[in-house]
């Protein structure tokens, strides 16, 4: 089974999981089979807290996909867990409708966040929900 249908399976049950290295105890994320800090293979599946602080955010003015354009508008951010690992996904809590609410959003950075796994378009995704 690869790395990645194993992580959506553990989304799908609920589960955000990614690896932690054996070698040098560093946290990956999203789970890559090899560690990016010093190359070993020996990873061990962790679960995340799903806690973490938003560091940037936007939203989009081009059009979304089909898929996903009963979403939007939405925000999009980088997001850096509790466990070290950064990760880029949807937000939401935040309000875009109007650049002055951006600002005021964009003002309060960092915030604390909480992962929610949410279907949309029929896939499992992670997202963040500012606290």
């Amino acid at each position: 089974m690869t790395v990645m249908k194993k992580f959506f399976d553990f989304l799908a049950e609920g589960k955000i999981m990614g690896f932690k290295c054996k070698k040098c105890g560093v946290y990956i994320f999203p789970p890559y089979p090899i560690c990016q800090k010093c190359s070993s293979r020996e990873l061990d599946w962790t679960e995340f807290s799903g806690e973490g602080k938003l560091i940037i955010f936007a939203s989009s003015a081009i059009p979304t996909p089909m898929e996903f354009q009963d979403y939007a508008p939405y925000a999009y951010g980088l997001v850096k867990f509790k466990e070290g690992p950064t990760f880029m996904t949807m937000i939401t809590g935040i309000d875009v409708s109007n650049p002055t609410k951006i600002r005021e959003a964009l003002d309060r950075l960092p915030m604390d966040v909480k992962a929610e796994i949410k279907k949309f378009a029929g896939l499992d995704i992670l997202t963040f929900k500012v606290k």
